[in-house]
């Protein structure tokens, strides 16, 4: 059974999950993905000398991290994009349709097209 896509002026396209997540999370090297934490206990008598410190290491793992302006960037204009709704009359034209896109739709969309995040169904 086939799958059927709506139509963008002849052409399908969808959101690439893995390519919005590479760009969002910040890659972590080799030395960074644990997070090492000391500690220091000194002890000290009643004339306040000391007498033992105690070192105590901890190491948990990094969780991942996001690149936040660009979460929000990205946020906005798929939001731009999926919210955009004009009606459109199909005896002008795609053509037409498409020139009186509001420039901020056209950037969002391009945008999100150049860094791989909607891609074009080819079947």
């Amino acid at each position: 059974m086939a799958t059927e896509y709506f139509d963008f002026n002849g052409t399908y396209y969808t959101i690439d999950f893995d390519a919005l997540t590479k760009i969002v999370v910040t890659p972590m090297s080799e030395e960074n993905k644990t997070i090492v934490e000391t500690e220091t206990t000194s002890y000290f008598d009643e004339e306040d000398e000391e007498l033992q410190t105690q070192f105590i290491t901890r190491e948990y793992p990094r969780n991942q991290e996001f690149d936040l302006p660009k979460f929000e960037v990205l946020k906005f204009i798929l939001s731009v994009v999926l919210e955009y709704h004009e009606e459109t009359d199909s005896k002008l034209g795609m053509k037409r349709a498409v020139e009186e896109m509001p420039l901020n739709f056209k950037i969002a969309f391009n945008t999100l097209l150049q860094y791989g995040i909607i891609k074009e169904i080819t079947e």
